[in-house]
């Protein structure tokens, strides 16, 4: 009885998704698999499903995005961001900044537990925050949810903005793989899986953070640099890749999550608000200091996941090679730094 209703649930989250994905696609393009995906999973979540994604799936999915997003780069586009290296480094810079002062005047204006508020504000490493603060007198629980929400709240968001910013001239821009021919692509596509393949190992063997997105893709950019082949990633897959990605997210919300999610959802919102309006002011920012179009812009600044992200500049006319890299030196940025920084400031200034 109990694999019975475990198979009605997938099915549930797979009819269901696609269904809700080919309503969505004239809107988002690109992301209506991973936005299709996450709604449903969140509906499912907190009606109490306990299906789980496996994490290889998850592990795969993310890096046929990362194989996707190399097969759009390009020598020039490589240039390109060599020459505004430095436009880059202040974006993270000015976007890390913004998070801890929001995360910090979260916790000074509202009731959430000790340091709750400025982990769960770090844009970046969601599945590694929770545990973070738990150790650090947060609460756990409720940094991920405000992880989680934000990335949710992004996608939504993101995914009608990107459509909206997105112009035919931008649109022109070579936003997703170029067009292959037959040959081409029967190299291409067994390329593209065997990079996936090989990321993916690599990246759980040398327990690298976020590495199973970003291994394949620093594979498949060598790949496209070295100009052995277009990589190819099939439409399918793809669309496939972004579903169990955006179940990843919706599944992570749980009906033992419902009471906190409500008790915080104001603070949260507010708090997910302030940081897109950072991001956007600096993606504004951006489009005055080097010529970039508005939507790379707001995707290369945007508070969501690298392959979320991927999802809605796949199809929205934006210069990937800008947004990956951008997207990459605040996640390392984050990483690397934003622990740090919180355990310094909440030591020194909280009681």
């Amino acid at each position: 009885m109990r694999r019975y209703g475990l198979l009605k649930h997938w099915l549930s989250l797979a009819l269901g998704t696609v269904v809700l994905a080919w309503v969505l696609k004239p809107w988002v393009a690109s992301a209506s698999a991973l936005l299709a995906g996450m709604l449903v999973a969140i509906l499912l979540g907190l009606r109490g499903t306990s299906i789980r994604m496996p994490g290889i799936a998850v592990s795969l999915s993310q890096a046929l995005a990362g194989v996707a997003i190399a097969s759009t780069m390009h020598v020039d586009g490589l240039a390109t961001v060599v020459q505004y290296g430095w436009a880059i480094g202040l974006a993270a810079v000015a976007t890390l900044a913004g998070a801890l002062a929001t995360g910090f005047a979260l916790m000074r204006l509202t009731s959430l537990p000790g340091t709750t508020a400025p982990w769960g504000c770090l844009p970046g490493a969601a599945a590694a925050m929770g545990s973070l603060a738990s150790q650090n007198r947060g609460d756990g629980v409720v940094v991920s949810i405000m992880q989680y929400l934000r990335v949710a709240m992004v996608l939504g968001s993101g995914s009608l903005i990107a459509h909206w910013l997105s112009t035919p001239a931008s649109a022109a821009m070579p936003a997703a793989a170029p067009a292959v021919a037959w040959a081409d692509a029967a190299v291409g596509a067994p390329a593209a899986a065997a990079l996936a393949g090989a990321g993916t190992w690599l990246a759980i063997r040398m327990r690298i953070s976020a590495g199973t997105l970003l291994v394949p893709l620093v594979l498949g950019a060598a790949w496209m640099f070295a100009d052995v082949a277009p990589l190819h990633v099939p439409g399918l897959g793809l669309d496939l890749a972004f579903m169990i990605i955006g179940w990843s997210i919706g599944l992570q919300f749980r009906r033992p999550i419902i009471k906190p999610l409500l008790l915080s959802l104001p603070s949260i919102f507010c708090a997910v608000l302030a940081l897109m309006a950072i991001c956007g002011i600096v993606a504004w920012l951006l489009t005055l200091l080097i010529p970039i179009n508005g939507v790379t812009a707001y995707l290369a600044t945007s508070p969501g996941g690298l392959d979320s992200v991927a999802a809605l500049g796949l199809g929205a006319g934006a210069d990937m090679n800008f947004v990956t890299a951008m997207q990459t030196v605040r996640l390392f940025s984050v990483i690397l730094f934003g622990p740090a920084l919180v355990k310094f400031l909440c030591e020194r200034y909280v009681r």
